[in-house]
């Protein structure tokens, strides 16, 4: 099954907020963010706008499965470093979506010319491929 990817928007905000506060609490965790504050949510598609945020998101038909985010800084000492955070819903894991997704935004930050990406996901999930 080919499931289709895009990139996240400002406007997918609400489509975000659903997926993301579908996932479990714990696999929230490491976001560092309270998910279920809308000014926090606010703040995350602010920075989507902005161009600080990339997304990558998986669908399939109308509902988001999964995401990966690449999280860029423009301080002239760390602008060289990306993080990206990823999940994918629990009925799609071990499909290598996750695996795609990161491969997507690997390609992004090359071409951003960013040397070292660190990655934060939630730990302890079976069928983590990326």
């Amino acid at each position: 099954m080919s499931v289709p990817f895009r990139s996240l928007r400002a406007e997918d905000k609400e489509l975000f907020k659903s997926f993301i506060r579908s996932l479990p609490r714990k696999d929230n965790y490491y976001l560092m963010v309270d998910v279920h504050d809308d000014q926090a949510i606010n703040r995350w598609m602010n920075r989507v706008e902005s161009g600080e945020i990339i997304g990558v998101i998986a669908l399939e038909g109308s509902q988001m499965i999964g995401y990966c985010n690449l999280h860029t800084n423009n301080l002239p000492w760390i602008r060289h470093v990306g993080e990206m955070r990823m999940s994918v819903s629990a009925a799609h894991r071990g499909r290598g979506i996750g695996k795609a997704l990161a491969g997507e935004i690997f390609s992004i930050a090359r071409a951003r010319g960013l040397q070292k990406v660190l990655a934060r996901m939630a730990s302890g999930r079976s069928g983590t491929g990326a």
